[in-house]
């Protein structure tokens, strides 16, 4: 007699509410990830002007990370999903790993890598964790969105990083 098979689940776009947790017959493709040109912002996906707005992708990552379990920001790329062509210094992944350990409770596992589209340069965080809750200046934040009417009388959406709750966790001493 067979036992149940295992099943093999795919999402397009996100995590359904539903789904609690990693499990190892889950799959995730997302359709968030940017094509330089093709992208857009999306539950896994953010993109930010410039470095000014390094500790916001901080936040939108933790947020990522609290709902999805992975998380990928674009530094230096417009809403439009295009490169704007920022300086970046070489040792920006290092820069940007310490401030993650200084606003991030614990770190995910990130990739922190400098790449260019037409001779744009942009930095790109991918990031993966299972350690929820990850918080972001002390405080937990999810990722949502919001639809947003336009006069012309279209839709746009509005990605905001709300407090999952009421509570300030503060950092353990030491």
């Amino acid at each position: 007699m067979r036992g149940p098979q295992p099943r093999i689940l795919i999402f397009f776009g996100g995590w359904p509410e539903s789904v609690v947790g990693p499990s190892s017959n889950l799959k995730y493709i997302s359709r968030d990830a940017p094509g330089m040109g093709a992208g857009t912002e999306g539950w896994t996906t953010g993109f930010f002007g410039g470095m000014d707005r390094l500790d916001d992708a901080i936040k939108s990552m933790s947020a990522m990370l609290n709902r999805f379990n992975r998380a990928d920001i674009f530094i230096g790329v417009g809403p439009d999903g295009e490169p704007l062509g920022i300086q970046v210094d070489p040792d920006c992944p290092e820069m940007i790993r310490a401030r993650m350990a200084e606003l991030m409770n614990r770190l995910p596992d990130a990739e922190i890598t400098l790449e260019s589209s037409d001779g744009k340069e942009f930095v790109r965080i991918s990031a993966v964790g299972f350690h929820t809750p990850y918080s972001w200046n002390g405080w937990f934040y999810g990722r949502k969105c919001r639809p947003i009417k336009l006069d012309s009388g279209g839709v746009k959406m509005e990605w905001t990083e709300t407090p999952t709750c009421a509570m300030k966790r503060h950092r353990p001493l030491g």
